[in-house]
């Protein structure tokens, strides 16, 4: 058993770590002893004045380089887009990754109109050409939460994290060109549970279980949050995460 876990947290389309809400405290208290690296893909976050990679591999590349591998294996909790990459990742360094944890994801397994529900992934489309931060946060969450309260907690928040730091739309339309083209691996390369939500109203839920079922992965399935879980029910991610990681070894 380990005595310390690492995790590496990606988030999805047009999302990055100042999108985590209350999840990331939530879990720190959950996992006192475990050492979290929140990673921004490239051209969001931390990285919005760069432009988006058009490969998933050269994504994954810029990832890599800010890993340091030498302090052993990781865990990866990953969303959406962001389990896209995550999986790719761990096909090319299997041994460094400990487990993965992959949140309303899909690939081209799935048919277009369930990798994107076409009502809400116009609506989406329609507020991110805009330019106002209100309009387009306000768009965002609307569509990824499910919950009123949790759409007025976070609205706030989310404007200010897209002030900070703006997307250029071609970063947009490059992580959707790269979304759009990602198939998972044929296998599970490193041990992985998905997590999917049948009340989710961007991605269908089919898409997670399709790719279970192939892997013969473990699936645990929600049925009321939206799209994003770890906003609309981070106890619930908590309970599977709790459910599926190894025990750590007693510190000395």
């Amino acid at each position: 058993m380990e005595t310390k876990r690492r995790w590496i947290w990606l988030r999805g389309l047009i999302r990055w770590k100042d999108h985590w809400g209350d999840f990331t405290e939530e879990f720190k208290k959950q996992f006192p002893h475990d050492e979290i690296l929140l990673l921004d893909l490239p051209g969001f976050g931390d990285f919005y004045q760069e432009d988006c990679p058009e490969t998933m591999n050269q994504i994954i590349d810029h990832l890599d380089k800010r890993v340091d591998w030498t302090l052993g294996k990781y865990h990866i909790l990953a969303f959406s887009l962001g389990a896209m990459v995550a999986a790719q990742w761990a096909s090319r360094c299997p041994n460094q990754i400990e487990k993965m944890f992959l949140i309303n994801t899909s690939d081209k397994r799935s048919p277009f109109y369930e990798r994107f529900l076409v009502s809400n992934f116009w609506l989406l489309l329609s507020r991110i050409i805009h330019t106002e931060a209100h309009f387009v946060e306000k768009g965002i969450i609307k569509i990824i939460s499910n919950r009123p309260e949790i759409r007025k907690k976070f609205i706030g928040p989310f404007i200010q994290a897209f002030l900070k730091n703006p997307f250029k739309r071609q970063n947009f339309l490059r992580q959707l060109r790269v979304a759009s083209e990602t198939r998972f691996p044929q296998a599970s390369p490193v041990p992985t549970v998905f997590m999917n939500s049948t009340a989710d109203r961007l991605v269908s839920y089919k898409c997670s279980e399709r790719i279970a079922k192939e892997w013969g992965s473990i699936l645990e399935t929600h049925h009321h949050s939206g799209h994003d879980i770890t906003l609309d029910d981070p106890e619930w991610v908590l309970k599977v995460l709790q459910k599926h990681v190894l025990p750590l070894r007693p510190m000395n």
